[in-house]
């Protein structure tokens, strides 16, 4: 959701998701955009693969991720095993455990009539399911960046999820 603050700076969100393969061990988002290998809106917010467009700016202020839910047990916790690297130009800005960002509304584990747990659901996000980051991270208009993920395992087939990237977007600067 973008909130208009004065002066052309709103709050927003960048995103981009994934479908793991089965044999998927690492991922980078943001580097295609939407149009580009059957990408929507849904699955991301990028109009060019790797920056922003001419004129925009975005300070990344808090991170978060979100799963498809309905995914087995040991789906999600495969996945959560990753590691994660933000990267703008040639630098990494923030690195960490996948397992230790906020996602969405938190785990929850549903069984049937009490008994064994059957899947795992992921909720919505909001304001306190966010990492949020010590300083925030600049990224420029026509600068590169991108988030590496990867697993010492891969997490499952078929495994949807998005990165999401917090923060004021500054539209219309030169």
């Amino acid at each position: 959701m973008a909130i208009v603050a004065p002066g052309g700076i709103i709050t927003q969100e960048l995103w981009d998701s994934i479908a793991l393969g089965a044999t998927d061990v690492e991922a980078t988002l943001f580097t295609v955009p939407m149009g580009q290998v059957g990408k929507t809106l849904y699955n991301t917010n990028m109009r060019q693969g790797g920056q922003l467009q001419k004129g925009w700016n975005f300070s990344i202020m808090a991170l978060s991720w979100h799963v498809v839910p309905d995914k087995s047990i040991d789906d999600a916790v495969a996945l959560s095993k990753g590691t994660y690297e933000v990267h703008v130009s040639d630098k990494v800005w923030a690195e960490g455990l996948l397992s230790q960002l906020p996602s969405g509304g938190g785990l929850s584990f549903n069984s049937d009539f009490g008994g064994p747990f059957t899947a795992v659901r992921f909720g919505s996000p909001d304001s306190d399911n966010l990492k949020q980051l010590s300083r925030a991270i600049p990224l420029k208009a026509a600068e590169g960046f991108h988030v590496e993920f990867s697993w010492p395992a891969a997490p499952g087939d078929g495994l949807e999820f998005w990165f999401v990237l917090h923060g004021e977007l500054q539209r219309g600067l030169n």
